[in-house]
């Protein structure tokens, strides 16, 4: 287990409760200690100018050897907590922007294709109509962040990836082969650091109690009350019917030049993640068809009695 760093002698939390930061470590969990930070500055603030975090929290955090040094900037409360949390966050192995990262540094542009293959899923297409080659639900940008995407969302997101590394290239439209399919993605841990963790909240709260320790029964307790809430529906409606369009008879690839050659990727299947000879039938590709959205901002205003 990872050691937890010395604090300040302090009263110690009753043994009988449990925390938020006592229970084992997951999103859910993360995700309550940003509230809680935000939370407290919120009361901090109604209280008076104190700042939620004391200028000698450069002083406490003291990084972990996985989480790299950070830039001593002067503390600003509730900002400087959430940055130094969200540094940690990105070190988390399942931290996909980092994985991203990783593979354009390495100017591998095998090891790009592979981590969009391994780290981002094949979405359906958005209706049935819809050109697999052009089709976009929300851009590559998000598909990286939510590690999923249509298939022409992960071409994009390949494509970009490769431009970061110092490649350029285009999308182009080659025959759906028939080896095209999408594996289950990879889903790597999420393990923050909890000692760094450990060491923002300790200007937060010195007497928390350790970080991740006891077993958390929350996800058993929401699949019995999943069950509860099913059971009470009629049966037919306990099933989720999701219709998914055909495939393409196109699909869209990346075309991409590395030292004056050029080479292509189809990003599906199990056969060859770099091509150095054409595909059959390749085409150049249209533009991407973005959706549209409209938004329509309404205001009532309610006159003041009396007022004229």
């Amino acid at each position: 287990m990872t050691p937890q760093p010395s604090r300040p002698a302090q009263s110690q939390p009753d043994p009988g409760a449990r925390s938020l930061l006592d229970r084992e470590f997951d999103r859910r969990r993360f995700l309550a200690l940003l509230t809680s930070v935000v939370g407290a500055a919120a009361l901090a603030g109604c209280a008076g100018p104190t700042p939620l975090v004391s200028p000698s929290l450069i002083a406490v955090l003291t990084p972990s050897p996985t989480v790299p040094a950070l830039p001593t900037p002067v503390p600003n409360g509730t900002y400087e907590t959430l940055r130094r949390l969200q540094a940690i966050i990105r070190q988390s192995p399942d931290h996909l922007g980092s994985l991203a990262a990783a593979a354009v540094a390495g100017k591998d542009p095998a090891a790009i294709v592979r981590f969009v293959q391994d780290h981002i899923a094949e979405l359906p297409a958005t209706s049935a109509n819809a050109d697999p080659v052009t089709d976009v639900r929300w851009g590559q940008r998000a598909a990286l962040r939510a590690g999923a995407g249509t298939l022409r969302e992960r071409a994009d997101l390949i494509l970009d990836l490769l431009r970061q590394a110092g490649m350029d290239g285009r999308i182009v439209s080659i025959p759906r082969p028939a080896s095209a399919s999408t594996a289950s993605p990879v889903a790597p841990v999420f393990a923050p650091d909890t000692a760094a963790i450990a060491a923002v909240w300790d200007a937060v709260n010195p007497a928390h109690s350790p970080v991740g320790n006891a077993p958390d029964d929350t996800g058993q307790r929401a699949d019995a009350m999943t069950a509860r809430l099913l059971a009470a529906l009629p049966v037919e409606l306990r099933t989720a019917r999701l219709t998914i369009p055909p495939p393409g008879a196109t699909v869209p690839a990346v075309e991409f030049t590395q030292g004056g050659v050029t080479k292509w990727s189809v990003g599906l299947g199990s056969g060859d993640l770099i091509l150095t000879t054409a595909p059959a039938g390749l085409i150049g590709a249209s533009d991407a068809v973005v959706p549209r959205a409209s938004v329509a901002v309404s205001v009532a205003l309610n006159t003041p009695h009396g007022a004229t």
